[in-house]
């Protein structure tokens, strides 16, 4: 809706000029950079500086979620179809088909009308509430199912800052940061069956067995 002409050769042919002209640009992940070196080849990489968003208004804090008897994973975020809705609603699509008893909680919204008998909206939500929010929906899992490449992802860092298991594809800034968290799993193929196996993964090894990596690749 920003963008009248969404060619994108046209739309990189009219920022390469401030491109090659700027002094410093600035990227809020490797993964950006890369991308940005991907349109525009002949940057000078030395003009390209990395500098991550801080988040210092959510402190280091381990939320301990006490354990259920039901699957429960949360996702957190305003989920549209560049974050993941339309994902989502085939994953609940999976729950229901395969009988898996596998409970959603949006801590958020989501652009998708969802079986509420499988799926909780909880509707927009201040950062400040967030730990608490995880804590009452009983998710030991947080998927963020972004299928676009973000920039940096608050919402990974803040729940990294938590230390919540975090599910992710590959793809963007959450993978960069969750690749190496001790609690990161990273979903190699971007599609809804490779989220719930990585799910499945997750709850059959335990919080505290299951592997690096969801099975899904």
């Amino acid at each position: 809706s920003l963008v009248r002409d969404r060619d994108v050769p046209r739309w990189r042919a009219t920022w390469e000029p401030l491109l090659r002209e700027s002094s410093e640009i600035i990227c809020f992940s490797n993964s950006s950079k890369n991308i940005l070196m991907q349109a525009y080849p002949d940057l000078v990489p030395g003009r390209i500086k990395v500098k991550p968003h801080s988040v210092d208004y959510i402190k280091n804090a381990k939320l301990t979620v006490a354990a259920s008897s039901t699957p429960r994973i949360a996702i957190v975020g305003e989920i549209s179809p560049p974050k993941g809705s339309r994902l989502v609603a085939e994953m609940v699509g999976l729950i229901k088909e395969r009988k898996l008893g596998i409970k959603i909680t949006i801590i958020g919204t989501i652009s998708e009308t969802l079986d509420k008998r499988i799926v909780e909206v909880l509707g927009p939500y201040s950062p400040a509430d967030l730990p608490e929010l995880v804590r009452r929906s009983g998710a030991q899992l947080v998927l963020l199912p972004f299928v676009w490449p973000e920039t940096f992802s608050y919402v990974t860092q803040e729940l990294m800052q938590l230390g919540l298991p975090i599910a992710v594809f590959d793809i963007g800034a959450p993978a960069e940061r969750v690749r190496n968290y001790e609690r990161g799993i990273i979903i190699s193929r971007i599609n809804a069956t490779a989220a719930i196996e990585a799910v499945e993964d997750f709850f059959s090894h335990g919080a505290k067995k299951r592997p690096r990596q969801g099975r899904a690749r």
